[in-house]
């Protein structure tokens, strides 16, 4: 009786899965490889160019006409990416919006993430400014 309720236990634990059952990941998203993010300090009430160097990976080579990302205190901004990244599987790009600066004052997280043409967003990066 013993065993037979043991057995039950663990075929019932199986079953269940262990809440451990990973997604796969997506291949057909672009990757965020690396970012630079200039400036890093900015003046609080300003208008500010905000630039981004970033390098990436998209398999399917379609973010030519895609987007970068920018999710600034919680305003998120699409720039178009240019034509030339079509066909591109690795590559280098820059892009850049000029922001109204916020009053609040510290480090403020900057979220940034690419999408390609069918719709697939990369994973998002953060980069900090600092608000003086």
């Amino acid at each position: 009786m013993k065993r037979l309720l043991i057995f039950l236990l663990l075929f019932l634990f199986s079953c269940l899965g262990g809440g451990n059952n990973p997604t796969a990941p997506n291949p057909n998203k672009p990757v965020l490889n690396s970012l630079v993010f200039e400036p890093s300090t900015v003046s609080m009430g300003s208008i500010r160019f905000l630039k981004v160097e970033f390098t990436f990976t998209d398999m399917n080579g379609d973010l030519g006409g895609g987007f970068i990302n920018y999710n600034y205190e919680g305003k998120i901004v699409s720039v178009n990416l240019p034509l030339d990244f079509t066909g591109l599987i690795n590559g280098k790009g820059y892009a850049g919006l000029n922001v109204i600066i916020s009053n609040t004052k510290g480090s403020i997280p900057v979220l940034i993430w690419l999408t390609d043409l069918a719709g697939n967003n990369s994973d998002k990066l953060t980069v900090f400014i600092t608000q003086v």
